[in-house]
C-alpha cells in the first residue's frame, strides 16, 4: 500500500504559479515527488481562471453557430510522450478548443472539466487552467493501478456564459418570482425581486423587513382592498421565462453552449505500481484539517470499486460510527432539494421517525423535523431563504439561513451544514453573494458563543444542462464566492469540495442519484464527525 504523500515545504501561492515558467516549474515539482500530500496553502491554484464579467458584458452577441467550440473537432492530447505511469504521478493534458470548421479558438473564458477514469468504477477531477488563447491544461494525478483514459467536458461556452450576464443584467432574473397577496376573497400575483431595477416606473412594495432584512420588492398590487401588508407566498406556478429571444439563431447559440459535451478525443495510459493498487490516505481526519479543505488541489479523492477514497484524510462511514458521532446531537441542515436529498438518506439509512409531518412525495417543501430517540439525536431541513422556486409556498418557509444560525443557543454542539446554489442560478451571482455574507457573519458569531459547533459549507456540484436555465457552469464563480466570503473562517469551518465528485461521477442531473446522495452525505459526516471517530476517543 502506498502511503499518504507527504506535505510540500511551504504553501504553493498563486504568486510563484504566475512567474516565468512557473507553471512548468509546478508540474516537475508534483512529478518528481510522487508522494507529495496537496496540502498546500489557501491560495493554491483555482479550479478554472475566469473571464471577467465587465469583458463578458461587452461582448458581441454571436449568431455563428459554428464559431461554438466543438467537442468534435477539439483535441486533448498528452504533454508528453509517455504511456506509463507511476501509481502517485502528475499526469498533465494540453486541451485545444477548435471550432465546427476545425479553426482553432483563439479566446479563454469557457467552463471546462477534465477526468480520469478507469476499470471498476475508478474515476477522479482535475483541475483546470486556461492560458486565454484557446488552450487549457489539465491538471490530474494517477491515484490507481491499470488502464485509464482522460476525459474532457465543456460544461459552458464563453458566449453562452456573456450572454448570460448580459441577459440578467437586462431582466435582472432568468426565471420570475412572483409574490401572492391575498385578503379573505381576494387575490392578485405579482411580480418580485431582490432589487428595484427591473419595476422602473411600478408602484412597489418594499418587504424587505418582512424578509428579514434581506432586499426583497415586489409589485404592488392594484386590486381594491389588497395592500402590501396582505402578501402571503411566493409562488412559480404563474412566471414568464426570460430571456425571450427574437432570434431563433440566438437562442441556439445560447442553449447549445450550456448543454455539457463530452470530447470525441481522449487521452489513454497506463498506471503501475509494486506496493498497491491506490493511493490512500493514511492520516485520521480532525477539525486541524477544515484550514485544508478550503486549499486542497484536485483531486481531493477519487472512486476505486464503487468506493469514494478521500485523498487528505481518512474517516469510517459505517452506521456504527455515524451513530455513535450523532448520539446526543443536534443535525441542522439549510438548502435545496439536494440537501433534503441527504436529510432524506440519513432519515432512511439510521431509520428515524418524523417529529412533524411526513412527507407526501420526494418532492416536500416545508421545514422537516425528525428523531432517534434512543441515542437522542435530532435532525431538521429547513429551506434556504429567497429566491426558491417551490411552486407556491407560505412566506415563511423561505426564511434566510442567517436568520436561524442566530438562532443557535450559546454552548451548543450542534452540526450545521449550510448550501446555497441551484435556487439562485436564475439570479446575478451578486444575490447569493449578498445571502453568504450574512451567512459568513452569522457563523463568526455562532463559533463565538459555541465553540464546540461544527460547521460546514456545501460547495456546488458539476451537472449537465436538463432545463433551459439552469446548469452547472455558475460552479467556478460560486466556488470563488464562497472562498472570498468564508475567508476568514477557513480554519474553523469545513468546505465540501463536491465539484470534484461529482465531475468524477459525471453528474447530469442537478438532482445526484442515490449513489452519489451517499457518496456526498459520507464526506459531509466524516468532516462534521471527526472528533467523534479519532481513535482516542
Amino acid at each position: 500500500m502506498v502511503k499518504a504523500m507527504r506535505m510540500l515545504d511551504g504553501p504553493l501561492e498563486v504568486a510563484r504559479l504566475n512567474q516565468s515558467g512557473s507553471l512548468k516549474f509546478f508540474l516537475s515539482t508534483l512529478a518528481e515527488n510522487q508522494h507529495v500530500q496537496w496540502k498546500g496553502g489557501i491560495d493554491t491554484l483555482p479550479y478554472m481562471s475566469q473571464v471577467s464579467e465587465t469583458k463578458l458584458l461587452k461582448e458581441t452577441m454571436t449568431f455563428d453557430l459554428s464559431r461554438l467550440p466543438s467537442e468534435v473537432h477539439s483535441r486533448v492530447v498528452h504533454t508528453s510522450n509517455k504511456k506509463m505511469f507511476n501509481l502517485g504521478e502528475a499526469v498533465t493534458v494540453n486541451i485545444i478548443l477548435y471550432d465546427a470548421f476545425r479553426r482553432p479558438l483563439h479566446r479563454g473564458g469557457d467552463v471546462l472539466t477534465v477526468s480520469m477514469d478507469g476499470q471498476n468504477g475508478s474515476s477522479s477531477a482535475g483541475q483546470i487552467i486556461d492560458h486565454h488563447n484557446g488552450s487549457y491544461t489539465g491538471m490530474l494525478r494517477a491515484m490507481w493501478t491499470g488502464s485509464c483514459t482522460i476525459v474532457v467536458n465543456i460544461l459552458c461556452t464563453r458566449e453562452s456564459l456573456a450572454m448570460t450576464y448580459q441577459l440578467i443584467n437586462a431582466f435582472r432574473t432568468s426565471m420570475n418570482l412572483t409574490c401572492v397577496f391575498e385578503l379573505d376573497s381576494l387575490r392578485e400575483i405579482t411580480l418580485g425581486y431582490p432589487s428595484t431595477v427591473p419595476f422602473s416606473g411600478k408602484k412597489l412594495c418594499n418587504l424587505t423587513a418582512e424578509n428579514y432584512g434581506l432586499p426583497w420588492f415586489c409589485v404592488r398590487p392594484t386590486t381594491p382592498g389588497l395592500l402590501c401588508s396582505d402578501w402571503t407566498k411566493v409562488s412559480t406556478l404563474s412566471y414568464e421565462k426570460f430571456p425571450s429571444f427574437k432570434d431563433n439563431i440566438l437562442e441556439q447559440v445560447y442553449l447549445i453552449g450550456k448543454v455539457k459535451r463530452m470530447f470525441k478525443s481522449k487521452v489513454h495510459l497506463t498506471v503501475k505500481s509494486e506496493q498497491g493498487e491506490t493511493m490512500r490516505a493514511s492520516t485520521w481526519c480532525s477539525r486541524r484539517d477544515f484550514l485544508y479543505t478550503w486549499s486542497a488541489a484536485s483531486p481531493i479523492g477519487f472512486f476505486h470499486k464503487r468506493r469514494w477514497q478521500p485523498a487528505l484524510c481518512t474517516y469510517p462511514t459505517d452506521d456504527t460510527a455515524l451513530k455513535h458521532c450523532l448520539s446526543n446531537r443536534r443535525l441542522l441542515m439549510f438548502g435545496d432539494s439536494t440537501v433534503r436529498q441527504m436529510f432524506s438518506y440519513i432519515h432512511t439509512t439510521l431509520n428515524m421517525t418524523f417529529v412533524t409531518m411526513n412527507w407526501v412525495g420526494k418532492k416536500w417543501h416545508r421545514y422537516t423535523e425528525a428523531e432517534r430517540k434512543d441515542s437522542n439525536f435530532q435532525m431538521s431541513w429547513s429551506p434556504h431563504g429567497l429566491p426558491l422556486y417551490f411552486f407556491e409556498s407560505g412566506r415563511g418557509v423561505a426564511r434566510p439561513v442567517h436568520v436561524a444560525i442566530d438562532e443557535v443557543p450559546a454552548g451548543s454542539r450542534d452540526i450545521v451544514l449550510i448550501h446555497l446554489y441551484a435556487h439562485f442560478q436564475y439570479h446575478h451571482p451578486r444575490v447569493v453573494r449578498n445571502n453568504l455574507r450574512l451567512v459568513a457573519r452569522s457563523v463568526t458569531h455562532l463559533l463565538q458563543r459555541a465553540p464546540d459547533v461544527v460547521v460546514a459549507i456545501k460547495g456546488p456540484h458539476s451537472f449537465g444542462l436538463k432545463n433551459r436555465f439552469i446548469g452547472g457552469y455558475w460552479g467556478p464563480t460560486y466556488v470563488d464566492i464562497i472562498k472570498d466570503e468564508f475567508s476568514g473562517l477557513y480554519d474553523k469551518v469545513a468546505y465540501l469540495n463536491y465539484w470534484d465528485m461529482s465531475v468524477a461521477l459525471h453528474l447530469d442531473d442537478v438532482h445526484p442519484d442515490a449513489y452519489g446522495v451517499e457518496k456526498m452525505t459520507q464526506m459531509f459526516l466524516g468532516y462534521a464527525c471527526t472528533e467523534s471517530f479519532h481513535p482516542q476517543h
